[in-house]
């Protein structure tokens, strides 16, 4: 199957093709026109994604002065259709020129969140791969979310089971999910989740907890695969997570105890004997040991 996806661009309309994978995402380009009936042409196509550029007021072919705008307004129309469409929702990214863009529209800094992901057009030319992948994710994720009809149960999302619900099946969470009135409202509380570390951790904060060096995060996403610890749910393609809870409860079996009361060497040492493969110890960012009880995520 080929998602259909609108890239829109006053300029670089060659980043449509940059940004679709063959026989899996194929992006339309698209001019710029007035911001209403530009809205309403992108919501009749019914694509499951659209990137929008954030500078459509560079080059803005048969608009007045006073008619031209930049990604986010377009963005608000397009967010505002889905609203009363939410069958039809899609995945919303911003794509820019400019670095700054991220801090501009990181969730923690807007009064709402109107996209998914933010990306530079340099770190697509450099991370082609990995942004194409996550583009595909996150048309499967929206898939997911159009086809549940506004009912989102956030185990059912996450493919959790009864021992994750405690972890995850907040009230708050709860709450904000029966008043989603579209999938990218319910695929904004399921980010929240996968971008900051709680119920659900990086490979780079497992390493950290299992007190072995990132850079055997490779060798040890096997393992915690194998034992069953990886998030599979929506959005768990492209971003690799590990439930803590299993994680802790897992390794806990490995080391006899909470693994934080060993030292990283001990941790390191325990877990290749169990696993019979190799790690390194994390060592201390402060003195370089790795005999210390806590290692910190090198970000």
């Amino acid at each position: 199957m080929t998602y259909k996806g609108m890239f829109v661009d006053d300029q670089e309309l060659v980043y449509a093709e940059t940004l679709s994978t063959p026989e899996h995402l194929q992006f339309q380009p698209q001019d710029v026109e007035e911001v209403a009936l530009l809205a309403r042409k992108i919501v009749g196509e019914n694509p499951i994604i659209i990137a929008i550029d954030y500078r459509l007021d560079e080059a803005p072919a048969g608009l007045q002065a006073d008619q031209t705008y930049k990604g986010s307004a377009l963005a608000q129309h397009l967010r505002d259709a889905s609203i009363e469409h939410p069958d039809q929702d899609f995945a919303l990214v911003l794509v820019s020129a400019e670095s700054k863009i991220k801090t501009l529209y990181r969730p923690d800094k807007t009064a709402h969140d109107l996209f998914d992901r933010v990306y530079i057009k340099e770190e697509i030319n450099n991370q082609r791969a990995a942004i194409r992948q996550e583009l595909v994710s996150l048309c499967k994720g929206y898939e997911k979310l159009r086809a549940v009809g506004n009912k989102y149960d956030i185990i059912d999302l996450m493919a959790g089971n009864d021992d994750d619900r405690p972890h995850v099946d907040a009230q708050e969470i709860r709450t904000k999910l029966a008043e989603a009135a579209a999938p990218h409202v319910a695929a904004r509380i399921l980010f929240s989740l996968i971008d900051r570390p709680g119920p659900l951790l990086t490979t780079e904060y497992a390493c950290a907890y299992l007190g072995i060096e990132p850079g055997d995060g490779q060798t040890v996403t096997q393992v915690m695969r194998d034992a069953g610890i990886a998030y599979e749910g929506v959005f768990g393609d492209a971003w690799p997570r590990w439930w803590a809870h299993r994680l802790e409860s897992w390794a806990q079996g490995i080391f006899n105890r909470r693994a934080t009361g060993l030292p990283a060497a001990d941790r390191a040492r325990m877990l290749a004997e169990s696993t019979g493969k190799e790690f390194e110890p994390a060592r201390s960012p402060w003195n370089d040991s790795p005999n210390e009880l806590r290692t910190a995520v090198q970000n």
